[in-house]
């Protein structure tokens, strides 16, 4: 079960509800169910393009040296189009002509 547990102007805590012994055979701890589940969560709104790099990585509470080797390792590929290498193409030429 999930739901909202408080609200804030700036925060809201969102609980998921899930039986001990899965907490326990799944991760071992809430606190570990908690990052995991926290993890997969900004991972999967990032891979359907809903959050930036740096959003995602502010939210998780790292860095973005730290994020992208956390998409490495959850095997998440990083969502990269056409338009995104012209803006990077665009950018190197600015750069170069500095």
């Amino acid at each position: 079960m999930v739901g909202v547990a408080g609200v804030s102007e700036e925060r809201a805590r969102v609980v998921l509800t899930l039986p001990s012994d899965a907490v326990s055979e799944l991760w071992g701890s809430p606190a570990a169910a908690e990052r995991d589940i926290t993890e997969r969560v900004v991972l999967g709104l990032f891979a359907e393009g809903r959050l930036a790099a740096g959003r995602a990585a502010r939210l998780l509470g790292i860095t973005y040296a730290d994020f992208m080797e956390l998409l490495a390792r959850r095997k998440v590929p990083w969502p990269y189009g056409p338009e995104d290498l012209h803006q990077d193409i665009e950018t190197m030429r600015r750069l170069d002509e500095r």
